[in-house]
This record gives structure tokens, sequence and C-alpha cells, in this order.
């Protein structure tokens, strides 16, 4: 009886903390607006109004931040409590993963605006500014969902749950990957669509392919620092094993065919083969095949 209502009480303040995150989010979009109404060319200097809104900003992202490490918690306590893992948890590990990263972009976002919004026109940077802030707020509110609409759960470490299920864990690895991999492919769009310069795109491109793979790489990292003490020929049972060698066999042999569609494309002019959009979609979409096959082996 101690034990859950222990976890019913972890169940209420999470719930509250994510209820005051929603707010301080709802303060930032306002916050938001009325910057961009303040912040014209015509202002020469920052008011003392201004100082007091990004002082809550500030305060608001920071509780956020704090929101978003519980919903990690809660994301990989979800990896491993279905039999199979559910793809969904493993997408929704994925988002809170890219949503947490993004609290920087925010942060880096505000403060270019305060500086580049005499120099220039900086619509574009208010734009992605609220498209992320509108992700965020999304992510946060499925959170809240399904924190509430889940039962408490037993009070087991999360390492040991971790460590315990290691065909669980591995299937979600999977599962990450191809979420990924995806993400990946969709994040090679945003830079060629937006008005950037081409100096600036080459660095976009890089720093949303490493935004994609980031939740790939943490749990792969969680994995291996669980089984460290594991000889590297026991990280992997056999079925594993030739799951893998089967997606990397035919993975290998997708590489072989799309570097020959490239070559024919490259010598007749049709592409630039020197642009490093082309590498980062033969990565990507050699990770789909390589953790998509072995979960349809699976």
């Amino acid at each position: 009886m101690g034990t859950i209502m222990k976890t019913m009480t972890a169940k209420k303040i999470l719930i509250g903390l994510g209820a005051l995150a929603v707010l301080a989010m709802s303060y930032c979009f306002w916050a938001y607006f009325k910057l961009r109404a303040l912040l014209v060319p015509s202002l020469t200097e920052l008011t003392p109004q201004i100082d007091r809104i990004t002082i809550g900003i500030v305060f608001s992202i920071f509780i956020i931040a704090i929101f978003h490490l519980f919903l990690l918690v809660m994301s990989v306590r979800r990896l491993t409590a279905q039999e199979p893992p559910g793809f969904l948890n493993a997408a929704f590990f994925s988002a809170v993963i890219f949503s947490g990263i993004l609290i920087l972009s925010d942060a880096a976002l505000l403060h270019d605006l305060g500086k580049e919004y005499l120099i220039w026109d900086v619509s574009v940077e208010w734009t992605m500014l609220f498209a992320i802030s509108g992700y965020q707020l999304l992510v946060m509110l499925v959170g809240l969902f399904l924190q509430a609409r889940t039962a408490p759960q037993p009070d087991v470490m999360l390492f040991e749950r971790i460590r315990c299920g290691d065909d669980a864990v591995f299937i979600s690895l999977n599962q990450v990957g191809v979420v990924c991999a995806v993400v990946g492919l969709v994040l090679l769009f945003p830079p060629n669509l937006l008005p950037l310069a081409e100096r600036y795109r080459v660095s976009w491109l890089l720093a949303l392919a490493g935004l994609a793979v980031a939740p790939l790489i943490l749990i792969a990292l969680y994995w291996l620092l669980r089984n460290r003490q594991k000889k590297l020929n026991a990280l992997l049972d056999e079925k594993q094993i030739m799951d893998l060698t089967f997606g990397a066999f035919l993975a290998f042999g997708c590489v072989i065919l799309v570097l020959f569609v490239f070559l024919l494309l490259g010598a007749g002019d049709v592409v630039d083969l020197n642009q490093p959009v082309f590498l980062l979609g033969l990565i990507n979409g050699v990770f789909v095949v390589l953790f998509g096959t072995v979960l349809r082996r699976f």
C-alpha cells in the first residue's frame, strides 16, 4: 500500500509540474508576440519592459526544461513497460529528446533576435521560434495526457528495469533508430526551403542531422552503460546478431545501388553530388533499411 501511495504521489507531482510547464509555455507565447511588436528598427535601446518580459521568459524556460527531464525518465520507463515494446513509445521518447534539445535553440534564437532586429529582417527567426515552441507545447501536452491515463507503476529502479529487459531494450533501440532515420530524412528539406544564405545551409544541415540522431545515440549509450559489465560477445544473443547481420547486408546492398544511381546522375550533370544533403540522405536511408529490417525479422 505504501508503494502505491508513493507512486500516486509522484504521479500527482509530475502532473502538477506539467501543468505549470504548460502555463509557462503559454506565457512564452504571449511574451514572444509582445516582443515581436516591440522589437522594431525604430527601437534603438531596450526598455525596462523588455527586460521584465525577458526575465519571465528565462524563468519559464527553466520550468519547461525541468519538466522535460521528468518526461525523459517517464519516456524511458515506457520503453520497457510493454511486451513487446510499442512503437509509439519509441516515437514519444525521440520526441522528448528532440524537444529538450530544442530548448537550447530557443535561447539561441532569442539571443539572436535581441541583437539582429536592428540590422535586418528577423521574421524567419520569429517563425522558427513560434514553430519550435508549438512543437514543445505539443510534446508536453502529450506527456501530460500519457501520465494522467497511465496507472501507477511498481516502484522498480529505472536502471534495473532497463538491465533486465534485454529484448525489450533491443527492440526499442531499433524502433528509435527508425524514428531518428525518418526524422533525419524529413529534416533534409527545411534548409533548402527556408530563405537561408548559402553559407548557413551546410551548417544547418549538420545541426539538424545531429538533432535527428541524438535519441539513437542516447539510448545506445544508456544501454551500453547498463551492460558495461558484460563481455562484448554477450551484449547480443544469437538471434539478435543474426537479425543485425541480415539487416546490415541488406543495407549494404542498398548503398551499392544508390551509389550507382548517384554515379549515373553525377556523370550526366543532373545533380551536384558535392552537396552534403545527398550523403546525409544516404546515411538516413541506410538506417531506415537496417533498423526496419531488424524490427521486421523480430
